[in-house]
């Protein structure tokens, strides 16, 4: 995916889905029997982390044939507000990206690079589906797990790059479509005469771009990332400039339109967006709730916390 400078639509219609719907409610039925074996994950050594995952395994397999319909989410079936967070908590949301980050935690110590790449993918299409099949709300719960399955991706590209083959190319290929979260809205938040709710209505538009901004340019520099350590195993070290990585076709451009800041003596790389602001920072990314809220700050996809 080549970022470009997009503007996202502000109040599109969520198209309403019976196939979809109905997913949703197995969702929150795999989200409970994933907050069931929660317990196992208690105990730190591997033989308990191992049982978990391994216990999880049907329940992951199940999740992805749901996301590849899609999901809309229903109000009904929302658990209630828990007050001491001040929003909505998705209860059977939170055990699944749990489980996720678990398993791809493992296979990343186990070395088993496709195991690891799947459920980094499968992180970032839980907060892709949440994002789109649901409102604002949804969307911020959805951006952080795709935000950190975009993280583990990234790190494991760098960390393992000896297992990544042209097979990869078929999990990254349609990673992007779709985050264009158009379809999401701001509905809990009407339009209203009064300019001081429409200053609110128009700061939550704002950040709700953003994040997906964000998002993209996440996804932007994992494929730069596996394109410059292809080129690092062919050739022996990294480029000193990303118009060397024959896997670009084109110079990679982030979503606001600027060129992804790169620099490197052959043996490491940096690797970051300059970000909303598209003020370089040298590579500086605050905590990504203040990115998004602010604009202020670079974009470093392994930094991100």
């Amino acid at each position: 995916m080549i970022g470009c400078a997009r503007n996202v639509t502000e109040n599109s219609p969520r198209e309403e889905n019976t196939n979809s719907e109905v997913n949703y409610a197995h969702v929150v039925d795999i989200g409970k029997r994933a907050q069931a074996i929660g317990p196992l994950k208690n105990g730190a050594t591997l033989a308990e982390r191992e049982r978990f995952v391994e216990s999880g395994v049907e329940l992951l397999d199940l999740l992805k044939i749901v996301l590849q319909n899609g999901i809309s989410i229903r109000e009904e079936l929302r658990p209630r507000r828990h007050e001491t967070h001040g929003q909505d908590t998705f209860l059977h949301f939170k055990p699944l990206a749990t489980l996720i980050k678990e398993s791809c935690l493992l296979a990343v110590e186990k070395k088993d690079t496709q195991m690891a790449l799947q459920n980094a993918f499968l992180l970032i299409n839980l907060g892709k589906s949440i994002c789109y099949g649901g409102d604002s709300d949804d969307q911020a719960m959805g951006f952080i797990f795709a935000t950190q399955g975009a993280t583990l991706l990234y790190k494991y590209i760098r960390t393992q790059p000896n297992g990544l083959d042209d097979s990869v190319l078929d999990i990254f290929a349609g990673l992007t479509e779709g985050i264009e979260l158009g379809a999401v809205t701001v509905a809990r938040l009407p339009e209203r005469d009064d300019r001081r709710h429409k200053l609110v209505y128009e700061k939550a538009v704002e950040i709700q771009s953003n994040r997906v901004f964000v998002m993209i340019a996440c996804l932007d520099m994992c494929r730069v990332a596996y394109e410059l350590e292809r080129h690092r195993m062919a050739l022996g070290k990294y480029p000193l400039s990303l118009q060397e990585v024959r896997g670009l076709l084109v110079l990679p451009i982030d979503p606001w339109g600027e060129v992804y800041a790169y620099s490197s003596d052959g043996n490491s790389y940096q690797l970051y967006s300059k970000g909303i602001d598209k003020v370089d920072n040298g590579g500086y990314t605050p905590e990504i709730s203040v990115l998004v809220s602010t604009g202020q700050g670079d974009i470093d996809v392994g930094e991100i916390k």
